[in-house]
């Protein structure tokens, strides 16, 4: 066994490695290893194991690989491999993982070749550059398959074979040209098993209901699905429906989901009160989505003191009333919008002692009155995007704000990384991907939407309403800060200098 992964080795494969003629295993991922895989490698005759992802390889998949027919798993994934996958690759019978993904493979994707790997548990073959798909017969499957990746992968409808897959876990058929109703063929399937679906990004028009028990992640995101709300299994973990056409009210029967994790309705066409049951839910949910809706009525009353709210966007709505003070016991709270509604109330300085609070946004709502001095010197102290535009907001700025607003001073630009929470999307093998969390900010009159939101980006926008005093100069202690904006105010010229 030699294994070099997660280090920064550059260069090309060398083809000394031929030498080791009795090597099984060979783990060279996560380096910067660049050219094409070397012909040496048809001398390792006893290889299982080769994985070569995340690195910088050119070229096509060599024929070489193909006559290592001991190969159990193999994965070329997130390089820059070109050509089409080699009809040899069927050699490869003793495979149970094949991972190609995020190349720029191109050509015809001959699903009837891939499912002669009749020992195959994990197919990978999402986010390349594919022309066409050419089919396996209706009797084709894999009896061992338990995930399979087609992302990106210019289908045009969801494949016959699927129906007689049994084992199937984890199925990703995102960003591709499936049009139309889900076809019964689907739902079909007899695996209890499938915990994973994603048919985001495409063109769908319905969804039949579920059939799975044990489905634990959902995501019809950016389809076209039309008609009333769909009730997800009671197991459900993720259902994510947003950019779609669902109509109807959010049906109480939500409030027996009591292992949801995140819940994304945004963009579509509700019209109906917040059910105040969703409430029971906090002891679960992190990540709850409403943006974009026609919802009114009032919040969620959070009273049970237990809230694990990491973010809340129910922004472009109508809701009323007043912001819930039950949200100061969700101390894990990082992102809260609330823009865009008819909420009437105070500047919620109660909010204050949520040390990781990081992005406030109440713009266009009915917020009035002062905003007092802090209590406490380190109140929002990790705040970086706040925004209170167009409401009715007067008195003087308080420049103490700009001095608790501590995080604003800190240079984070060399870590850039995104907002958002990793708990959600659990992909094979055993590795995670982030739920990425967006907003839409104004800037000189022209609506920006963001959708991610690096975490060095620091924005502060009081613009719109009836604020007075000067200046402080204060405001130049916010050294990281990349936009301000205090515009139609009741402001003097500035007197700030650089």
């Amino acid at each position: 066994m030699l294994n070099f992964n997660s280090n920064k080795l550059p260069g090309e494969i060398p083809s000394s490695l031929r030498k080791l003629v009795h090597l099984s295993s060979l783990d060279l991922s996560v380096n910067q290893v660049s050219g094409e895989n070397p012909t040496s490698l048809i001398n390792l005759a006893d290889l299982t194991f080769l994985d070569l992802h995340d690195n910088q390889l050119t070229g096509q998949i060599p024929a070489e690989i193909t006559s290592l027919t001991h190969l159990a798993y193999l994965d070329l994934s997130f390089n820059r491999l070109t050509g089409p996958i080699s009809e040899d690759i069927s050699n490869l019978e003793n495979l149970t993982t094949l991972d190609l993904q995020s190349n720029n493979l191109n050509g015809t994707l001959r699903l009837d070749l891939v499912l002669k790997l009749r020992h195959s548990t994990i197919l990978l073959l999402s986010f390349n550059e594919f022309s066409s798909v050419i089919e396996p017969d209706m009797n084709a499957s894999l009896s061992n398959l338990s995930t399979l990746g087609l992302a990106s992968s210019n289908i045009s409808e969801l494949p016959i074979f699927l129906s007689n897959e049994s084992r199937l876990q984890w199925l990703d058929l995102s960003q591709n040209c499936i049009y139309g109703p889900t076809p019964p063929s689907l739902f079909n399937v007899n695996s209890t098993q499938l915990e994973f679906l994603n048919l985001s990004s495409n063109f769908i028009t319905s969804f039949t209901a579920f059939k799975w028990p044990n489905h634990l992640t959902l995501d019809i995101n950016h389809n076209d699905i039309q008609g009333f709300f769909m009730i997800p299994p009671k197991a459900i973990k993720a259902y994510l429906v947003s950019n779609n056409k669902l109509s109807g009210e959010i049906s109480p029967e939500m409030c027996q989901l009591s292992s949801i994790s995140l819940h994304d309705l945004s963009k579509n066409k509700l019209t109906a009160a917040v059910p105040p049951c969703l409430s029971n839910l906090t002891e679960t949910l992190f990540v709850l989505r409403l943006h974009g809706n026609n919802l009114y009525g009032r919040f969620l009353q959070l009273r049970n003191g237990i809230c694990m709210f990491n973010m809340i966007d129910v922004s472009n709505n109508r809701l009323q009333g007043s912001l819930p003070m039950g949200l100061a016991d969700c101390s894990s709270l990082e992102f809260l919008n609330f823009g865009n509604n008819q909420i009437m109330d105070t500047f919620p300085s109660w909010m204050g002692s949520l040390s990781y609070s990081k992005v406030l946004i109440l713009h266009s709502n009915r917020f009035h009155g002062a905003i007092g001095e802090p209590e406490d010197p380190f109140q929002f102290s990790n705040l970086r995007i706040v925004d209170l535009s167009t409401n009715h907001f007067s008195g003087s700025l308080q420049s103490k704000y700009f001095d608790t607003w501590r995080s604003m001073k800190v240079h984070y630009a060399d870590r850039a990384d995104y907002y958002g929470n990793c708990v959600f999307y659990y992909l094979p093998p055993q590795s995670s991907a982030k739920y990425d969390y967006s907003m839409t900010m104004m800037n000189k009159g022209i609506a920006r939407e963001y959708e991610k939101i690096l975490d060095y980006l620091t924005m502060i926008d009081l613009s719109g309403n009836n604020f007075t005093g000067r200046i402080s100069n204060s405001v130049r202690s916010l050294t990281e800060l990349r936009q301000l904006n205090l515009s139609n105010n009741a402001l003097p010229a500035p007197s700030l200098r650089p």
